[in-house]
């Protein structure tokens, strides 16, 4: 990714982008996905796919000019162990 960052136009933006990922590369003690523990086979598909997910659902609330009051997932066995419980108020 950083290779790349020559070719973002916006130059803000580029500035910004690489200096985070510098730090990234810098820092690997300190950069963390904040994932308690990895699962049984090794690998966080959910957490993959979760940005492109949330892109999404943001694409579809501003074409249908609706907010997301809510995001619900279903819990998974095989995911459930890496996914902390929220506690209700």
């Amino acid at each position: 990714m950083l290779a790349r960052m020559p070719l973002m136009k916006d130059v803000g933006a580029r500035q910004q982008l690489t200096e985070a990922l510098q730090w990234a590369l810098d820092n690997l003690e300190n950069f963390t996905t904040h994932i308690r523990e990895v699962g049984r086979h090794g690998h966080s598909p959910n957490f993959v796919a979760f940005t492109n997910l949330m892109d999404g659902l943001e694409s579809i609330s501003k074409a249908w000019k609706r907010p997301i009051r809510e995001i619900v997932h279903d819990e998974q066995s095989q995911f459930k162990q890496m996914i902390p419980a929220v506690e209700e108020a």
